[in-house]
């Protein structure tokens, strides 16, 4: 018995010996890290739109011919922490144009949610209302179309065309040039409002003929913020405009390369 006891207290400090000496018991086979969904998820914040309406509708249609996938936040961004957990949700975000049933609340709540974009690196796009709220995001105004040019000969009026209807003049050096591969191009109008103040941080890239903003950027190291004043979900979702869809492969490129940044 004695001797049974003996042998087995050695074979207890063989083993610990060996793990004291840098053997490791544990199967030294490498894990491969967990595979990154491929999909790329892009938010559409609220605009007092249900999700099945014609509008999210041709949202959707551009995000997916883009190669994404569309999320639409039901609710509005009301705290810091949403917008925070509403981004870590998707890879890209759009701030939509404002429907007539979406007129209050709304301002505080789309700035959150750009200002969670761009803490978390990832682009964003705004059409229309969604414009003008990067651009109030970085401290500009907007002011009422109608009474800064009266004397346009273009209808910018709320509940315009959504067929092309003027051109607008773009920036050779900007974005949006780098997109549409021209430096004009006709487009259509639908807002009552435009990006008059423009702060720090942002750039006019095109105008209307008459003087309008029509598109604005971001000029921080890293930005990927780009506005437009026009609805190319319409140009392009709706009316079949196929120079409009690199809008929005654009936006899905730019966050496909966030995505996997150091993960090919």
């Amino acid at each position: 018995m004695a001797k049974r006891v003996y042998s087995t207290l050695l074979m207890v400090a063989a083993a610990l010996l060996l793990y004291s000496c840098g053997e490791d018991p544990i199967d030294p086979t490498p894990v491969d890290p967990p595979e990154i969904d491929p999909t790329i998820y892009v938010g559409i914040g609220r605009a007092g739109l249900s999700p099945e309406s014609a509008t999210i509708g041709y949202f959707k249609k551009c995000i997916e011919d883009a190669g994404g996938k569309m999320i639409y936040f039901e609710s509005y961004a009301t705290t810091d922490s949403k917008a925070k957990n509403d981004l870590k949700r998707v890879d890209a975000l759009i701030i939509p144009g404002s429907s007539a049933a979406d007129t209050s609340g709304r301002t505080a709540c789309d700035k959150r949610l750009i200002g969670a974009a761009v803490a978390q690196g990832k682009p964003v796009l705004g059409v229309c209302f969604g414009c003008q709220r990067i651009n109030l995001m970085r401290g500009g105004e907007d002011a009422s179309v109608t009474e800064d040019f009266p004397d346009s000969p273009y209808d910018h009026k709320a509940g315009g065309s959504v067929y092309p209807n003027h051109d607008i003049i773009i920036d050779k050096t900007s974005t949006l040039y780098q997109i549409l591969k021209t430096d004009r191009i006709g487009v259509n109008s639908s807002h009552k409002y435009y990006c008059k103040v423009i702060p720090a941080g942002i750039k006019v890239i095109a105008r209307a003929p008459d003087g309008v903003t029509e598109a604005i950027e971001g000029t921080y190291p890293g930005d990927m913020l780009l506005g437009v004043q026009f609805h190319p979900e319409y140009l392009y979702g709706l009316l079949g405009h196929d120079e409009f869809l690199p809008i929005f492969e654009h936006l899905i490129n730019q966050a496909r390369e966030v995505k996997f940044a150091g993960k090919q």
